[in-house]
């Protein structure tokens, strides 16, 4: 399975429920390619709770996408993917950095409130 530690390292990936969740088939299931992808040998070996202790390992950023791509292509090309790129995270950003700029214009400040007052 992948590498489990409490370091992040550039380029890792710490798997979440969510992430897991993203490879699913449209059945339900796990493919072996899918898992393979992140480094679990399949058939899984123990059966009871490999599930959980995948959850918190370490892969690498390119096999969660080489799993995810997987699955995408077995659901009929449907994204689902979780991790958005880095020029989505920065509009995001942006846009979210403007939504505070215009709230704060709309909050009366006490010392914006005592100005508009004054005669």
């Amino acid at each position: 399975m992948g590498v489990h530690s409490q370091q992040h390292d550039i380029g890792m990936i710490t798997l979440t429920r969510r992430h897991i969740k993203s490879i699913y088939s449209d059945r339900g299931g796990l493919t072996a390619a899918a898992l393979n992808h992140l480094g679990v040998p399949y058939p899984v070996r123990p059966k009871k709770g490999w599930l959980n202790d995948l959850i918190g390992t370490q892969v690498t950023e390119d096999q969660l996408k080489q799993a995810i791509a997987h699955c995408n292509t077995l659901k009929g090309g449907k994204t689902s993917d979780p991790l958005p790129s880095i020029e989505e995270l920065l509009a995001r950003i942006e846009t979210l950095e403007g939504e505070v700029i215009r709230l704060r214009e709309r909050i009366p400040l006490p010392e914006r409130a005592e100005k508009a007052a004054m005669p």
